[in-house]
């Protein structure tokens, strides 16, 4: 009669337990999501958990779209492109140091490829495009670990913003609307004006304005002489009491190409999307304007 009165009790238990365990399992499941944002806030924000644009796996950069939220990182993370893997953010004023590992079995040459680190102020889960720079080495990537430097003057570096690093082809970069024609490009003293036809580059008008010293002037007198010997390329100074204005203008009928010490000098044919890409990348502020050539 004892161990039937036992048997009762147990089986009586067990509803009980069962109901339990259920609500501790219910209870689980919905609480995690809230104790994984309470205790990962940061990383919660980062990668858009709990928010409401959850389900969109791309943002708009310009007017195309750009990296998938995950690609994202911040200075302590680090993100693998292609066979290159990129981590160990310092700043240090002007200057963003990252660490770049190559893991091919050759040497990559950074000037020739297309990287790109782009800034994002994230807010409230909510990213906001700031600017970009290109990623450049002064020699070879070797295999293994180099630590490259990037000029950020402009950009404000807190631990509200994000990085992507992205891999874009000339052919992916945003198309352009040109207005006569013409492309200028103005950072600091210097000034660009590009001249299409039919959104292909054919002229270049090159302009940089310096302090009216005699050794700097007497150098550039020397470059107009240097210039002007070159086939399709017309070179001159202005001055006034207290500055001078070099001016040069390279004509692509002629020559396709150009091999002179100035920086932002680019092939025949070139897009007028690939120049103001790039250059706006450099700092450079580059606007739509008449065509002054």
């Amino acid at each position: 009669m004892k161990n039937e009165d036992t048997e009762k009790v147990n089986n009586a238990g067990n509803p009980l337990l069962l109901l339990f365990i259920f609500i501790v399992i219910i209870g689980f499941i919905f609480f995690i999501p809230e104790v994984y944002e309470k205790y990962n806030k940061d990383k919660a924000s980062l990668y858009g958990i709990g928010s409401q644009n959850e389900s969109t796996n791309s943002e708009k950069r310009e007017n195309t779209n750009v990296s998938k939220i995950s690609d994202h990182f911040r200075i302590e993370d680090s993100t693998k492109l292609n066979n290159l893997s990129f981590s160990n953010i310092k700043i240090d004023g002007n200057t963003l140091y990252i660490d770049i590992n190559n893991m091919e079995n050759k040497a990559v040459n950074l000037d020739e490829e297309n990287y790109y680190i782009e800034f994002y102020k994230t807010e409230n889960n909510q990213r906001t495009f700031i600017n970009r720079r290109p990623l450049k080495s002064v020699s070879n990537l070797e295999q293994g670990k180099t630590t490259i430097s990037v000029d950020i003057t402009g950009i404000t570096i807190n631990q509200l913003v994000t990085f992507a690093i992205l891999y874009i082809t000339d052919d992916a970069m945003p198309a352009v609307k040109l207005t006569n024609d013409t492309l200028t490009c103005s950072k600091n003293n210097v000034v660009y004006i590009y001249s299409f036809d039919n959104d292909i580059l054919i002229k270049t008008n090159y302009k940089i304005t310096l302090n009216k010293d005699e050794t700097t002037l007497n150098s550039y007198k020397e470059k107009v002489k240097q210039f002007n010997n070159l086939n399709g390329v017309d070179a001159k100074i202005n001055e006034n009491d207290a500055n001078f204005v070099f001016d040069s203008t390279f004509d692509y009928k002629k020559i396709s190409k150009y091999k002179v010490d100035i920086n932002y000098l680019y092939e025949a044919n070139t897009k007028a999307s690939v120049i103001s890409f790039k250059n706006s990348a450099e700092g450079f502020d580059c606007k739509w304007q008449k065509n002054l050539i």
